[in-house]
């Protein structure tokens, strides 16, 4: 299922139209989270109707879109339920999709400077201690925009050469759907090289600056030779395209999901050798509070969600 945190606020509903894509695109159901906080009465009846006509929403727009999508009727509609906890709200989501097993939390956090973003802010507090895999949305997006839209800039995966990234292929191959026009982007950032000043014996008569050219050459190359592997491994009639940047793997991945524009960025904690601390590593933290594209966080050991089958029936 997917997990959807609400304050009644029109920040926190921008995260309903990608609930909508991804549990129309899946089959999965959607749980509609409030956290009262202590002053707050849990059986407000303004509140209790609100969530009640919302998960309607919720449940009418996945199962239309699924039916758009695949021209059948899926086995088991979907299903949008709400529930009302109190408590510090941060703690409880996470506690929340912990204990009900949920698939995925997605929820709003306004893109910003890393010198400017909110203390306390919820979303990043429930990324920094959920092991349930976290989709932050960076602004609103009209659901009959993003359905139409989805898919256009594709599925972007930072990948580094370990093991740990590359479980993101399966969320990559997850999120396309049924939609066989979704491109998947696989993306390699590697630092630029530190070149020894002890020229090889081939590049003796070599100036400096074409030694150190022909030096970030191979490391590009290699780099390429990678996604080019990674790529072979993946059994989809998507498109897959790769890129390969050299710098800060912040900044790269910031610069090519501006120039590319994708529907989400995929990025695993440890993903990056010089990241070991996504739980806040400096370049992942950067990187989550600057893009304005939706950013898929998933931790270690985590399994991707799998789409239900349909009925087979028109």
């Amino acid at each position: 299922k997917i997990l959807v945190p609400l304050d009644e606020t029109e920040m926190a509903e921008a995260a309903l139209p990608y609930a909508e894509e991804l549990s129309g695109m899946m089959g999965s159901d959607v749980v509609l989270l409030h956290v009262c906080g202590p002053e707050q009465k849990t059986s407000q009846s303004m509140l209790l109707h609100y969530l009640s006509h919302t998960a309607e929403d919720v449940a009418s727009a996945a199962n239309q879109l699924y039916i758009e999508t695949t021209g059948e009727q899926p086995a088991k509609p979907v299903e949008a339920s709400w529930e009302v906890i109190r408590g510090e709200t941060a703690h409880e989501i996470v506690n929340y999709a912990a204990e009900e097993k949920a698939e995925l939390i997605i929820i709003y956090s306004p893109a910003g400077t890393a010198n400017n973003h909110p203390p306390g802010d919820t979303a990043m507090s429930v990324l920094k201690h959920s092991p349930t895999p976290v989709m932050l949305v960076r602004k609103a997006v009209a659901a009959v925009d993003l359905f139409a839209g989805w898919g256009r800039g594709g599925i972007m995966v930072t990948l580094d050469g370990t093991e740990r990234s590359e479980t993101l292929i399966p969320f990559a191959e997850t999120l396309t759907g049924r939609r066989i026009d979704t491109r998947i982007i696989l993306v390699n950032i590697f630092k630029k090289p530190h070149i020894n000043s002890d020229y090889p014996e081939s590049a003796e008569n070599l100036p400096w600056p074409e030694h150190v050219k022909r030096m970030q050459a191979f490391f590009r190359q290699k780099a390429e030779e990678y996604l080019d592997g990674v790529r072979k491994t993946i059994d989809s009639s998507n498109e897959i395209d790769a890129v390969v940047g050299m710098g800060d793997p912040a900044d790269e991945i910031a610069a090519f999901s501006k120039k590319l524009k994708p529907d989400v960025i995929l990025i695993a904690p440890h993903g990056y050798s010089e990241i070991s601390r996504l739980e806040y590593g400096n370049v992942a933290e950067k990187l989550i509070r600057e893009v304005d594209t939706p950013v898929l966080i998933v931790g270690p050991e985590v399994k991707a969600p799998k789409m239900k089958q349909s009925t087979g029936g028109g």
